[in-house]
């Protein structure tokens, strides 16, 4: 009788407990039946064989030597999209920025959870989707891709991928088996999912492999890129698994290789970073390796036929923007800037995504008034050379942001003779 009066107490907290599991984790038997541990994608060529992997040589640059470049040695001029900012479309950070067939659309996993589309003039459109545990409901945002014809939403927490029109009519709401932290939907209805350690021990026989590739039906049928269970996988950012166009590309630091990745899933070896100097995975567990040494890319992108890749070093960003027809290489480190046509107010930050010849990055717009305001204790030596036009326009943008404004997006448009 006591046994059951305490049982009777704490009922509520036990069933609480078990339904917060469930939600948390995925369901281990859905696994079990449907996978296929001895079907592997298949991975083209070697390194040492196949003479189409190209070798980018990354330069090697002393750690004290302060020169490389300024950001007018890449870019020649910069336009700015302010963000309409309104009840629907207040975005907390920008975590994910993508520009289709002239549509910008935003994910904001980190804070309001809004997935907000903006035509090219900053106006607000339309959301997708909305925070819920209901059908075609999200609540933890975590990755976004869109096509043509969709938008695909992939909801961590619910382990789940919706599907929408552009307009936010939801189309279809499946269920996964397993947590992953990126999407890619084939153009034959499958997917590519980046799997991840970290809670997916129930998943034995795919833990070994970063890509795993589902059916229709969401069954894991194919796993890819075999590594050594827990070693080190790069999560800096998104842009890693970099999906544009309906085209991916794939920076398996491993092994150090860029792979684009075809309609089918497999898995085929492009580019071949041959890095200057020791940049094993030990630099991650060793902090003086780390504040000294090259640890891989922390993001890339391509912009015609333009390979831009950004490094650590020395705990500072390197930017590498390199020509893949001429072998050129432009490098620079800083935001400062001497052409008179590029803002004195805003510096180059960790690219987001591409559009046409711009690289696109984004600035906060409280930001712009403290750097303005702080200008102003200097302005001789911030607007120095530049002339009046430059000093008009970069008051006009002062002048247009409040602090509570979105983002701002920044278009940097890459030099012709790069």
């Amino acid at each position: 009788m006591f046994l059951y009066q305490i049982m009777k107490k704490y009922l509520f907290f036990i069933i609480l407990i078990f339904a917060f599991s469930c939600g948390k984790y995925p369901n281990p038997r859905a696994y079990l039946k449907t996978i296929n541990p001895d079907s592997v994608m298949k991975v083209s060529g070697t390194l040492e064989k196949d003479c189409e992997v190209e070798q980018i040589f990354v330069p090697n640059f002393p750690s004290k030597e302060k020169f490389l470049g300024t950001i007018d040695n890449v870019f020649d001029s910069l336009f700015v999209i302010k963000l309409e900012t309104n009840d629907n479309s207040i975005i907390g950070n920008l975590d994910q920025v993508l520009i289709v067939n002239d549509t910008i659309y935003i994910r904001d996993w980190t804070k309001t959870k809004n997935i907000c589309l903006f035509d090219m003039q900053g106006h607000f459109i339309n959301n997708i989707g909305k925070v819920g545990n209901g059908p075609y409901e999200y609540v933890s945002p975590t990755d976004m891709y869109v096509t043509d014809d969709a938008v695909f939403v992939f909801d961590e927490w619910q382990h789940k991928i919706i599907k929408y029109k552009h307009d936010g009519t939801p189309i279809f709401d499946k269920k996964i088996s397993f947590i992953c932290n990126q999407i890619f939907p084939l153009p034959n209805g499958e997917f590519l999912f980046r799997g991840i350690d970290s809670q997916n021990y129930h998943l034995k026989d795919v833990l070994d492999h970063q890509f795993w590739l589902c059916d229709t039906s969401m069954i894991i049928r194919k796993i890819g890129l075999y590594r050594k269970n827990d070693e080190f996988v790069h999560f800096w950012n998104n842009n890693i698994f970099l999906r544009n166009k309906n085209e991916a590309y794939y920076y398996n630091d491993i092994s150090d290789t860029l792979y684009f990745i075809d309609c089918y899933g497999n898995f085929l070896p492009k580019f071949y970073f041959n890095f200057p100097r020791n940049h094993s995975k030990e630099c991650l567990r060793n902090s003086e390796k780390f504040n000294n040494e090259y640890i891989s890319l922390v993001s890339y992108g391509f912009v015609e036929d333009i390979l831009l890749y950004t490094l650590l070093e020395n705990n500072h960003q390197i930017y590498i923007f390199e020509n893949l027809k001429t072998k050129s290489i432009k490098v620079f480190t800083t935001w400062e800037v001497t052409k008179s046509n590029i803002s004195r107010l805003l510096h180059f930050e960790q690219m987001k995504t591409t559009y046409k010849n711009y690289v696109v990055s984004t600035f906060p717009s409280y930001g712009i008034l403290e750097r303005y305001n702080y200008s102003l204790k200097d302005k001789e030596n911030w607007w120095k050379d530049a002339p009046n036009s430059l000093y008009e326009k970069d008051m006009q943008l002062v002048n247009s942001v409040s602090e509570d404004d979105n983002d701002l997006l920044v278009f940097y448009r890459l030099r012709n003779d790069l």
